[in-house]
């Protein structure tokens, strides 16, 4: 295996998790493919928009996707809650 991608929906919007590729793999379209793959399984279930999630840190990633034509958005915050003691979950 040299590349995965958990891509979902809520019925209403498409969701696109943990992208990855193996470095000894990548810059050979990989990626870009399975985010197709994924966007073409997203419009026969009739979803019209899907969303990402990048960390600010995460600069090579972030040249990726918008490099493939998404773009960020100023207007959502991100919010998360811990549902364990351990503070890393």
């Amino acid at each position: 295996m040299v590349g995965a991608v958990l891509c979902g929906h809520d019925g209403r919007r498409g969701f696109l998790h943990h992208l990855a590729v193996a470095a000894s793999h990548g810059r050979r379209g990989i990626g870009r493919a399975l985010v197709e793959r994924c966007l073409d399984g997203l419009r026969g279930y009739g979803i019209s928009k899907c969303h990402l999630f990048v960390y600010h840190h995460n600069e090579a990633g972030q040249a990726f996707w918008r490099g493939i034509g998404w773009h960020g958005r100023g207007d959502l915050l991100v919010m998360s809650r811990n549902l364990t003691d351990d503070p890393n979950a």
